[in-house]
């Protein structure tokens, strides 16, 4: 009985062990800028299981690791994916918001826990901005026709697909980087 107890005991961590590359968080190489300037080179943890970090760390070298939060950092780029920081319209806080697509336009992806129904969720907001500005606009079902309207006007074919009576809120990153390419 004892030795089955001791062999036991060496399966449950090399079970453990096993199972850790399938949940790994993804950290990509990149970078971060400072709101001085300075630029921090290495892996940037950047990810968690229900969405991205407000705070993401960068690993330069084996024993050092920097914590990045918005307030400190404007701008970080992981592999492929952008966040820069911004005041959240209608908060005091800065917040790093998630690029989805630029050109004219930009589009961003803002997202925050909340608890609900004795869980913490994610939840997503999306915000647009024009080139040269600095001012964010929240968009939603019920108002992303009229507002990215506006902005798409100059462009008929795009125009005319936000305006679309089938045109879903899902649709609107594909609309906005198809606009970006023929602007």
């Amino acid at each position: 009985m004892i030795r089955f107890s001791v062999f036991a005991l060496f399966l449950i961590p090399a079970s453990i062990l096993a199972q850790t590359p399938n949940n790994a968080i993804p950290k990509e190489m990149g970078f971060a800028v400072s709101v001085k300037g300075d630029t921090l080179f290495g892996e940037v943890n950047y990810m968690k299981k229900t969405g991205y970090r407000q705070t993401m760390q960068v690993r330069i070298d084996e024993q050092t690791q920097k914590t990045c939060n918005p307030k400190q950092y404007s701008y970080i780029k992981a592999g492929e994916n952008v966040f820069e920081s911004f005041f959240v319209p209608g908060g005091e806080d800065k917040q790093f918001f998630w690029l989805k697509t630029g050109g004219k336009i930009f589009l961003y992806e803002y997202q925050y826990e909340m608890y609900q129904l004795n869980t913490t969720v994610t939840k997503s907001e999306y915000y647009i901005r024009t080139k040269g500005s600095e001012e964010l606009t929240k968009l939603n079902p019920n108002n992303f026709k009229k507002k990215v309207g506006e902005l798409v006007a100059d462009n008929a074919k795009v125009s005319e697909m936000i305006s679309a009576k089938d045109t879903k809120f899902e649709a609107l990153e594909e609309i906005i980087t198809l606009y970006n390419k023929e602007n």
